[in-house]
């Protein structure tokens, strides 16, 4: 069971393997919401700050590879990559309004790297975040949304936490 503000309730069963099959709940507003289908081959998932939307990675035929869907809670989805090599780990700003996420769209077709981008949700506008032979993972914004802190490794040393402001302009420290 679990309760929100003013003593409303709302229940959830479960099996032995895991969530009961059924209709998710929006506690703010106690509707029924459309999240992306598990069987469609998602990755990972991320809600919007205000709940009303998922970002996911999903892997896509025309590029064989892993690209980024944006889906509201209406069950509208939208395409937001269609790169060569893979997208995923996408975080939302604090407003929003944008998202990063590791990318190997920059990187050579042989290279086992991958590069932060920032992109504009309104507009799909996209900006290079890092860049180089290192491979950058697991980005997340600070709170204020100032600075993206992420992971980043070279072949098969331990990854070192880096941050690097949001609106670039400077190397990551790390």
């Amino acid at each position: 069971e679990m309760r929100r503000p003013r003593g409303r309730a709302f229940r959830v069963d479960l099996r032995q393997d895991g969530w009961r099959a059924g209709v998710p709940i929006d506690l703010r507003s106690a509707k029924p919401v459309s999240l992306p289908s598990s069987q469609a081959g998602i990755v990972e998932m991320a809600t919007s700050p205000d709940g009303r939307e998922w970002m996911f990675n999903r892997a896509h035929t025309d590029t064989t590879t892993f690209d980024l869907y944006l889906r509201t809670a209406s069950g509208t989805e939208r395409r937001l990559t269609h790169f060569r090599g893979d997208d995923g780990g996408a975080a939302w700003a604090p407003d929003g309004k944008s998202i990063v996420f590791y990318t190997s769209q920059w990187s050579p077709a042989d290279a086992d790297n991958y590069d932060l981008a920032v992109m504009d949700l309104a507009t799909g506008a996209l900006r290079q975040l890092t860049n180089g032979r290192p491979a950058d993972r697991g980005p997340r914004f600070s709170p204020d949304g100032t600075l993206v802190g992420f992971l980043r490794s070279y072949d098969d040393a331990e990854p070192a936490f880096c941050t690097v402001p949001w609106v670039g302009g400077r190397q990551p420290t790390c």
